[in-house]
């Protein structure tokens, strides 16, 4: 595996060869061995948690940049297919621009006073998300 910021400082050179090897990949539906490796780093789940405690780690994996090139010409192809084709759901809010959690939050705050303006029944679902806000 290469340093990101080397194949970056060498895109124009190495342009051709990763968009043959998306294509490929496209084509035969066989994923790169080479992408399948991963270094695999504990990270504490939040500041002020006791480093010792083996609990209070989850693991990330740093992936190669093909991998991520791959990753996000799979995505753009399966966006635009999605998008073309009118299946992307109405309320959907994740994987989408200009849609985040933010929107999502907003239409549920909505769904949940019309509900209770019109009497009818509600269940709420909640979710502990302070895993993940420590990213924003």
């Amino acid at each position: 595996m290469f340093p990101t910021n080397l194949v970056k400082s060498y895109i124009d050179v190495l342009a051709q060869h990763l968009l043959s090897i998306v294509n490929s990949s496209f084509s035969t539906g066989v994923f790169p061995d080479i992408c399948k490796q991963a270094v695999i780093r504990p990270l504490l789940k939040k500041a002020g948690l006791d480093k010792e405690v083996m609990k209070n780690y989850r693991p990330v994996s740093n992936c190669s940049f093909l991998y991520k090139f791959l990753e996000k010409a799979a995505l753009s192809r399966l966006h635009l297919y999605l998008k073309s084709n009118s299946l992307y759901g109405k309320f959907q809010s994740a994987y989408r621009k200009g849609h985040s959690t933010e929107t999502a939050l907003l239409r549920m705050q909505n769904d949940a006073m019309f509900a209770l303006n019109g009497q009818r029944d509600l269940i709420l679902v909640l979710l502990d998300l302070t895993a993940i806000m420590r990213y924003f």
